[in-house]
């Protein structure tokens, strides 16, 4: 199929498709075809001559790279199923992986998961404070590198803060691991004071979504793998829900002032929800402040729709109920399992809800699913798993551990 096969040459998606702008920005609100237009450009640029592995697409959540992979394969435009969609994170594993990078970092890209934290956080000097205070400079570490306040890795604002940082290198440095919110700071001082690294020249377009959702140091990351190439941002300054992950939104709103000749599209038109819906969601957008100061726009096709707020005791029962709600829409309303869209605010209640449906035998898949591995036996087993695989791991060593590989 050709990347414009029925497009209409005013359209947004066509628009987005055929720009030829070094810096592009997207505005899109939720169902209003992002995706779609991504896909396209893709097609757009495949056909154009560009290599598959000269493309990087960027997204927020494994899930999301994906689905992307999947759409991408399912165009059927020759060379999609060479794109490599990926977090920033995978790319940094990747990257930080290479033996001449690691030749020049001398950090060793083994992330430590929760349960391998223990070890850290009990070989920490008391001098720190109890546990729970090293927990607070563990974070407070990687939050000044997500934040980029200071050009200097783990910029430490006092003497303590300093000699707690010197200490907690030092171990990562002998047990060759990583924390997992040094990965993309790794990433970053590495690009940064390697102007000639060849990564920094691996790719001709760079597509972000939920650009939004990045922090500073992941927009800087962004910046230095595009340093020869064209870069498409897509995101919504409203949808930034990850503030506790230090996401900054301002770098959208900011975009077309710190990429010059940066070409701005937007996408309004909300095809996913009824008209109400659309309305209710403006008229509570409208409060933000320091926001880009656009509206979704209803289509009329999809009617007023139908709202109910509804309030139950327990989780459990909340989530019995939706269960019974969406098993009635399919089965006596004739709606696809894929029409229907439950968002929740956190795993505990996505979790039970997706149960619900599935012992319901209807199809359904939940995003909350990717997060599995934050399980403690989980994260244990893995660690054990690593230690079977790399015997000289100084990471995952325990006693439950040890007795397993003796059995090995």
């Amino acid at each position: 199929m050709a990347w414009d096969s029925n497009l209409d040459p005013q359209s947004p998606a066509y628009q987005i498709a055929a720009d030829n702008s070094r810096y592009i920005r997207v505005l899109a609100g939720p169902g209003t075809g992002k995706s779609f237009a991504l896909k396209r450009r893709v097609a757009r640029i495949l056909e154009g001559g560009i290599a598959p592995t000269r493309i990087l697409p960027v997204t927020f959540t494994k899930v999301a790279a994906e689905d992307l992979q999947r759409e991408l394969i399912n165009m059927g435009v020759p060379g999609c199923e060479q794109i490599r969609g990926s977090t920033l994170h995978s790319l940094g594993m990747r990257v930080l992986s290479l033996q001449n990078v690691l030749a020049v970092t001398g950090r060793v890209a083994r992330p430590l998961n929760r349960f391998e934290m223990e070890p850290l956080l009990y070989d920490l000097p008391t001098g720190f404070g109890k546990k729970r205070e090293r927990q607070k400079r563990i974070r407070a570490y990687e939050a000044a590198w997500a934040r980029l306040q200071h050009e200097e890795p783990g910029f430490a604002q006092a003497a303590p803060d300093a000699a707690f940082q010197n200490v907690l290198v030092a171990w990562l440095r002998f047990h060759e691991g990583m924390l997992i919110g040094e990965i993309i700071p790794e990433l970053y001082r590495y690009l940064r004071n390697n102007p000639a690294a060849p990564e920094r020249s691996l790719y001709d377009h760079v597509l972000v979504d939920e650009y939004q959702d990045l922090n500073k140091a992941e927009q800087a990351v962004v910046d230095l793998l595009s340093t020869s190439a064209a870069l498409c941002v897509v995101g919504d300054d409203d949808q930034s829900l990850y503030s506790f992950k230090h996401a900054h939104p301002e770098g959208i709103r900011t975009f077309p002032r710190t990429h010059p000749g940066c070409t701005d599209h937007a996408l309004l038109n909300c095809y996913r929800c009824p008209t109400g819906v659309v309305a209710v969601a403006n008229a509570l957008i409208g409060h933000n402040v320091d926001r880009e100061p656009l509206q979704l726009a209803p289509v009329p096709a999809n009617g007023s729709g139908e709202m109910w707020i509804v309030q139950y005791p327990d989780v459990a029962r909340e989530a019995q109920a939706i269960g019974a709600f969406v098993d009635d829409q399919i089965n006596k309303h004739g709606r696809r399992p894929g029409e229907v869209l439950v968002l929740a605010q956190r795993r505990t209640i996505g979790n039970p809800i997706h149960a619900a449906l599935k012992d319901r035998g209807i199809p359904s898949k939940s995003y909350y699913q990717e997060t599995e591995l934050d399980r403690e036996v989980a994260q244990e087993r893995l660690a054990i798993f690593k230690l079977f695989v790399n015997r000289s791991d100084r990471n995952s060593p325990t006693p439950v551990s040890c007795e397993f590989l003796s059995r090995a």
